[in-house]
């Protein structure tokens, strides 16, 4: 706990001159993976090309090497995954519980993964 805390003043004071880029509201839930243990980490709150909000459970902050996949539905139905390496810039407690509002910027792992993001954010900015 006091390492989340550590890392939340940290990363604010590290990261305060970046500006954002305009985020998206997904409206479907969309889940967020770890890439190598598959589980479920979070869920994704908005997302830009360049960093995303995550809500999720504080104890996953603590593996510093993470690579997470957004797992996305195609307009087929099908599913995708976008491979990403997050990079935290802000933490938020939320008093209620063990879990976290989180702010990443993002990079993609692989061109697949960078032009599916485009794509999944041009769909969700059509929907809104």
């Amino acid at each position: 706990m006091l390492q989340s805390q550590n890392l939340m003043k940290k990363t604010k004071q590290n990261h305060s001159h970046l500006s954002r880029a305009k985020r998206i509201t997904p409206k479907n839930i969309i889940r967020v993976v770890d890439t190598h243990t598959k589980s479920i980490v979070g869920k994704l709150v908005n997302i830009s090309e360049t960093g995303m909000k995550l809500l999720m459970d504080d104890s996953i902050l603590e593996n510093q090497d993470l690579e997470l996949s957004l797992v996305i539905k195609t307009n087929q139905g099908d599913k995708q995954y976008i491979e990403i390496i997050p990079e935290i810039v802000w933490l938020n407690k939320l008093d209620d519980s063990e879990n976290v509002e989180a702010g990443f910027k993002i990079s993609c792992v692989n061109l697949k993964s960078k032009f599916r993001l485009k794509s999944a954010i041009n769909r969700f900015s059509q929907a809104e």
